[in-house]
């Protein structure tokens, strides 16, 4: 995808780029490059997701208090507020949560992506508890893991 991701809006028909450099260019399909307009924006304005309060309640009801978590943001920013905004969710449902505030990876993936031993109860009630609550984890079997680990990457949907 390089630096620069479009977005076309059908129903406004304008195209949408969003650059490396902070800023949001916005015009018409048609209209040359030096026509479109510059808006600086934030990471704050960008798809920053968030836990609703139903999907918490999943959470806290789906993971048994025996799960052993760790929590890795693979990217700066938007990763790192929602892997701390899951680590709460589970510390409420009871799991032993660690997380690598300090270890952003940027690895290039999306998404969330949990790697446990399929044969732990404890640890496999975190992936189906994140799928039941819509999050879409992508599910990895590694035999022998002492903990389900969550790698946190940038929302899908920035993409």
């Amino acid at each position: 995808m390089g630096d620069i991701c479009a977005i076309r809006s059908a129903v406004a028909r304008r195209i949408l780029i969003l650059g490396c450099v902070g800023e949001l260019l916005y015009g018409a399909p048609a209209t040359s490059a030096a026509a479109f307009q510059v808006l600086p924006i934030s990471a704050t304005d960008s798809a920053a997701r968030s836990l609703s309060d139903q999907q918490r309640d999943i959470i806290k009801h789906r993971v048994l208090r025996e799960a052993n978590v760790s929590i890795v943001p693979t990217a700066r920013g938007e990763p790192e507020q929602f892997a701390s905004e899951l680590a709460s969710a589970l510390k409420d449902a009871g799991a032993a949560v660690s997380f690598g505030k300090d270890v952003a990876i940027q690895n290039g993936q999306t998404g969330l992506l949990v790697y446990y031993d399929h044969t732990v109860p404890a640890d496999a009630s975190v992936f189906l508890a994140l799928d039941r609550a819509g999050l879409k984890p992508e599910d990895h079997d590694i035999p022998g893991a002492p903990a389900a680990t969550i790698m946190v990457g940038p929302s899908r949907s920035q993409f």
